[in-house]
């Protein structure tokens, strides 16, 4: 009686097996990833975001990308707030950028520094991005300087001020060619 059992129980085995065995063959043939779709960047490039998103070796796979942006934490520069994944078929990814807002930005190693309005250091880049006004005259630490932490002054509360002035210039449709820091004061140019 028994030996009639095993014999029945092997071909159900068999089947899952097999079933299994093609699944992932079928997720790994099928799930390749081919192209990458990017919308809502402005600070970085579609093929920064390309690259960062696809930067290692597992991400040939747009199960995985998906799986990796919902259910991890990435690492992602100081600039991105967030990247949202989603599959427009099974080899194209779709990626939508949320970026952070940047109250402003200095010169820094002949390029420009932009920073968020807690003051984080966010981008470094040599093009000069529209609507984002110059911030003169804020001393800090330029060699304290890292992508990703609060740029080195000795009053934090200036980066309050200068939100407030970036918010009040943007509800009354203002753009100043410059934002002066000086003594603690913000004065619009």
């Amino acid at each position: 009686m028994k030996k009639k059992k095993r014999r029945k129980i092997w071909p159900v085995v068999f089947a899952v097996i097999l079933f299994l065995i093609i699944l992932a063959a079928a997720v790994v043939l099928l799930f390749r990833t081919r192209t990458v779709k990017v919308k809502g960047n402005s600070y970085y490039s579609e093929n920064t975001i390309t690259t960062l998103v696809q930067r290692d070796k597992l991400s040939v796979n747009t199960l995985y990308i998906l799986l990796k942006y919902d259910f991890l934490e990435p690492e992602l520069p100081a600039g991105i707030k967030q990247l949202n994944i989603s599959l427009e078929n099974p080899w194209t990814v779709r990626v939508t950028v949320e970026e952070k807002e940047m109250a402003g930005y200095v010169d820094y190693d002949e390029a420009y520094l932009y920073f968020d309005g807690d003051g984080t250091a966010a981008l470094k880049t040599k093009k000069q991005i529209e609507g984002v006004p110059y911030i003169e005259g804020l001393a800090f630490d330029e060699g304290a300087v890292e992508l990703g932490k609060t740029l080195p002054v000795e009053d934090d509360s200036i980066f309050d001020k200068i939100v407030d002035a970036s918010r009040n210039l943007k509800k009354y449709n203002l753009t100043p060619d410059r934002i002066s820091c000086a003594e603690g004061d913000v004065r619009l140019y």
